[in-house]
């Protein structure tokens, strides 16, 4: 048993079933050839030697990071150790490389009711391979099980002469892959499909729409196969109908894995939808991202999500819950009334506090807007959480482009007008003028109850709209040191989708105060036990983002995840 362990993991190691720098990859899927069409899920990736060296600079880099990884020596001695428990003389250069090609895939060749509950695993293994006669002397030298082999027309089968239960893999050699199945048909076959993977429509779909020429992992999963299988064996018929309706406008999605610079680890999906699909979940492709914007909002603030056409959201969303509710009026759980209460509170809170009906409130609200957070300059240079807790600790706002001036003016004096006769005891409501001569309304709450008083303001000028604490609201109308000039920023903009309808930043650095002034030794010690704890978690990351960006036909959309090492 244990040298099957060691055989297993010694391929996965090699195989790399991790994030990777980016390289040229074969656009074509050419290993997807040889599972079928219908494979529900397909995972390739890079088993090259400049995989490998990358691969050994990246995880020294996180080992520096995270002392406690006990990351003993680079990967490539950790590969060539546990080569050396099968052949106490080699090595990976010379048991292994001489004849491994440069990509390998793993995936599923179905997945049903069936197939779960077969002892048969439906799994592929397909490895390229440079030398096919080394290739099977390796399998023959250091496999677990002994094995049959027999000559085929164009490939060579290695059967596992101890199989009772015809569980355990089959070998395929061809001159330049080598499949690893146990399934009868597949080994049959010889590997051969007659309609292969690369050629399914949804796979090439789905691959296509993702951003880059190439990937290090690359990943295809027929999620409508997943979800009505795994519906089907957990769900009531009621339940199956109601979630089917609502995800089957999804089609199969691709994502792939890579590094987009030498500090920069990207995962991309993509997702296509069925348009023709009676379905509530539906997107709005909305105008990209303005990477200017990012000057109202303030250097090093935490957390900042950016995004278009706000109005046109709302809209989305009221029509995709009204779609919801249409679909569910069978349901005796769901009560299509409770709906129709809340939008009608919606629209009477916002007449309420503007006077104004909401599409005139928020209909002009058709470019960018950005809500961001960030820690308060009191709370940084506090010595303690106590003394940190004396005033408000963060700073919240959000900011919206005034694509029209005097709607955006009549928002903001139907909101004066509100405002003002609800001034009373624990709160206070007054105008002042900031910089510029602009007017901001001054919201200040207070209460016996409450450690610290909270200010809000609200203002419009320079182009834009904006509403949270004074520092905020100040620096979107009159921009000075905004996040465009935060460097950490400015790298993570860097990695951010083409055309990016939608941006999610959190910024690793602006949090450091936090950690400090938590692991501060006047404070308790769990406290100052978190504090650590958190430092050591920003430790690993300079920033992460979240961008999106829409087909504009609405066809599906893209999202990559970015995670920023620190430099």
């Amino acid at each position: 048993m244990k040298k099957l362990v060691l055989f297993a993991s010694l391929l996965l190691v090699m195989l790399g079933v991790l994030t990777l720098p980016a390289a040229a990859q074969d656009e074509s899927h050419s290993l997807a050839q040889y599972f079928p069409a219908t494979s529900p899920f397909y995972l390739e990736f890079r088993t090259d030697d400049e995989f490998l060296t990358s691969l050994d600079a990246l995880v020294a880099k996180i080992g520096e990071m995270v002392p406690d990884a006990n990351i003993d020596g680079s990967l490539m001695d950790m590969i060539d150790d546990a080569v050396r428990d099968l052949d106490p003389d080699g090595s990976f250069a010379t048991t292994i490389r001489p004849w491994l090609g440069d990509d390998a895939a793993f995936g599923l060749y179905e997945y049903d009711e069936e197939a779960m509950n077969s002892d048969e695993q439906p799994f592929l293994l397909v490895i390229s391979i440079a030398d096919q006669a080394a290739a099977e002397e390796f399998l023959t030298t250091y496999a677990p099980n002994d094995y049959s082999e027999s000559e085929e027309d164009g490939y060579t089968l290695y059967t596992p002469e101890d199989d009772a239960n015809g569980e355990e893999p089959s070998f395929i050699f061809r001159d330049d892959v080598v499949i690893i199945t146990a399934s009868a048909d597949i080994i049959e076959a010889g590997g051969v499909v007659e309609d292969g993977l690369n050629g399914s429509d949804a796979f090439n779909t789905a691959a296509n729409m993702l951003p880059e020429s190439g990937y290090d992992v690359f990943g295809y999963m027929d999620t409508p196969t997943f979800f009505n299988t795994t519906m089907t064996r957990s769900m009531g018929m009621e339940e199956m109908e109601m979630f089917g309706a609502l995800f089957n406008a999804i089609e199969p999605q691709a994502f792939g894995l890579t590094q987009l610079n030498d500090l920069a680890l990207a995962l991309d999906f993509a997702s296509p939808l069925n348009l023709d699909a009676d379905s509530p979940f539906a997107v709005n492709a909305t105008e990209p991202i303005d990477p200017t914007f990012a000057e109202h909002i303030p250097a090093e603030s935490v957390l900042v999500v950016q995004g278009t056409n706000l109005y046109q959201s709302y809209q989305t969303g009221i029509e995709s819950l009204n779609a919801m509710a249409e679909m569910m009026k069978d349901n005796p759980d769901f009560n299509p009334q409770d709906l129709r209460t809340a939008l009608f509170a919606l629209e009477f809170g916002v007449r309420g506090l503007t006077g104004l009906e909401i599409d005139e409130a928020i209909g002009w609200m058709t470019g960018d807007y950005a809500f961001a957070v960030g820690l308060a300059p009191a709370f940084a240079d506090a010595n303690n959480v106590m003394a940190a807790m004396q005033d408000l600790p963060v700073d919240f706002g959000i900011v919206v482009e005034a694509t029209d001036a005097d709607a955006a003016q009549q928002l903001y004096d139907g909101l004066s007008e509100a405002l003002d006769g609800m001034s009373a005891e624990e709160l206070d409501v007054t105008e002042e003028t900031l910089d510029g001569d602009i007017s901001a309304l001054v919201v200040t709450i207070s209460s016996p109850d409450m450690p610290y008083p909270i200010e809000l303001l609200a203002s419009t000028g320079n182009g834009v709209f904006a509403v949270g604490t004074r520092r905020m609201v100040t620096a979107a109308i009159n921009p000075q040191n905004g996040l465009n000039n935060d460097e950490n920023f400015a790298a993570a903009a860097e990695t951010v989708l083409d055309n990016a309808n939608a941006l999610l930043y959190v910024g690793a650095n602006s949090l450091q105060p936090l950690a400090r002034v938590m692991s501060n030794p006047s404070n308790t010690e769990s406290v100052q036990d978190s504090g650590i704890q958190l430092k050591a978690i920003l430790g690993l990351f300079r920033s992460v983002t979240i961008s999106s960006s829409v087909e504009a036909d609405n066809s599906g959309g893209v999202t990559r995840f970015v995670w920023t090492l620190p430099e």
